[in-house]
């Protein structure tokens, strides 16, 4: 059965959240984009997954844990 990092069912039109760590912004005047570390790696490795290059206007601020300006 598909679960998730908690152990919750999934099914297809369930809206999720991918928690990660953001380790590169690239800026320009046309578009912003971001390299994420996902927070939970995939079984049976024990090394973190990441998304290269997804759009910043595609992912919301955790602001409990948003790092200090």
């Amino acid at each position: 059965m598909p679960h998730d990092a908690k152990g919750n069912l999934l099914k297809v039109g369930d809206h999720v959240l991918i928690p990660g760590t953001i380790t590169a912004v690239q800026s320009t005047d046309q578009y912003c984009n971001c390299h994420v570390e996902l927070d939970y790696f995939m079984p049976p490795q024990e090394h973190k997954t990441s998304i290269s290059a997804i759009n910043t206007a595609q992912v919301l601020l955790d602001e409990k844990k948003a790092v200090s300006a």
